[in-house]
């Protein structure tokens, strides 16, 4: 009866413990396993999540290649969307990339004389 009431325990357990730990799909990134998922985050190039549920920390593998596509955007690298050498060295770095002002002249900004910055409407 005793060893019983054991093996029940012990199934109990681990299925407990299988049903509770998080299920990351095939076609998801967790961010704990993915230091470049870590930087893209970091820089602001793929929007975090905050719903406070537990699947906040698992993105699909379509927004981190969008943000690994900013990400060479904004380091003037050819755009692949793929974590090549390249972007393996930036993430060894640990810092983001800032835009140059041509990068903020194609997003709608301009430099005004005097350096103070505006929006453009209408181009």
């Amino acid at each position: 009866m005793m060893q019983t009431k054991y093996s029940v325990f012990v199934l109990f357990y681990f299925c407990m413990n299988f049903c509770v730990a998080g299920f990351v799909s095939p076609g998801a990134v967790w961010v704990g396993s993915t230091p470049v998922l870590q930087l893209l985050l970091k820089c602001q190039l793929v929007k975090q999540k905050a719903n406070g549920l537990s699947t906040d920390d698992i993105y699909t593998k379509k927004q981190m290649e969008k943000g690994i596509s900013k990400l060479q955007i904004l380091a003037g690298h050819p755009v692949t969307g793929v974590a090549d050498e390249e972007v393996l060295k930036m993430v060894e770095r640990n810092t983001c990339p800032q835009k140059t002002p041509k990068q903020r002249t194609r997003q709608g900004t301009v430099s005004r004389p005097g350096g103070a910055g505006g929006r453009m409407y209408g181009v």
